[in-house]
């Protein structure tokens, strides 16, 4: 299993014995997903969001929360991916008077994934289906992350990101001021997302499954 919280709901809804489940949390490789030497702020704020554009990844409140924020102020919002709801997400921030600082690149290459999350000044991930694998390639570039409080998620991401309760519009906005109130606070943030995601790494990853594998076979 890839998380405590689904470990248990294995335990809890099938009965399964909790000595039978084995938790290897997912990983990445640090040597391609790294803050540049020159990491700091941006002059202009900028949010990323990284997925698929459905309504269970909760895109749409990403959209508002920017809404609500960007009222006073210049921040950009860069939203990669592709899905059926582009459209609507697309006349969302048409309503909302954010489109001409919301930009929708379409599908962004795995090639291109660490400059994106090195230009970004934090990842927004807003899923209500908990973890997803690029909250951790966004820590470990360095990027802060901002992440919805749900499912398996905080297993992954809690020590080195701001929650906030899933569908919480307003408090997600109160996250995106809070994080880039001083290139202090941002700097903290940075920090403590590289540091939390040396827990997640490939090769620690690939160890526990390997050691599973192993005592599986000596049974």
């Amino acid at each position: 299993m890839a998380s405590q919280f689904y470990g248990q709901r294995l335990v809890e809804s099938f009965g399964v014995p909790s000595n039978r489940i084995k938790v290897v949390y997912y990983g990445v490789d640090h040597s391609v997903f790294k803050a540049f030497n020159d990491r700091r702020m941006n002059d202009i704020t900028t949010f990323l969001f990284l997925g698929g554009l459905n309504p269970m990844k909760g895109v749409r409140d990403v959209i508002e929360a920017f809404a609500l924020f960007d009222q006073s102020s210049d921040a950009l919002l860069v939203i990669g991916g592709k899905g059926k709801a582009l459209t609507d997400l697309e006349n969302l921030a048409r309503k909302r008077h954010v489109a001409k600082r919301t930009l929708f690149p379409g599908y962004v290459p795995e090639r291109d994934l660490p400059g994106l999350y090195n230009s970004a000044d934090a990842l927004v991930w807003p899923s209500y289906l908990g973890f997803g694998l690029p909250t951790l390639e966004a820590m470990s570039c360095g990027t802060p992350v901002i992440g919805a409080d749900c499912f398996d998620c905080k297993e992954y991401i809690h020590g080195g990101a701001l929650l906030y309760p899933r569908r919480d519009v307003k408090q997600l906005s109160d996250r995106f001021a809070s994080l880039v109130e001083s290139k202090n606070i941002w700097k903290d943030w940075s920090m403590r997302a590289l540091k939390w995601s040396e827990n997640f790494s490939w090769t620690k990853m690939m160890d526990e499954i390997f050691s599973t594998y192993k005592k599986l076979a000596n049974i």
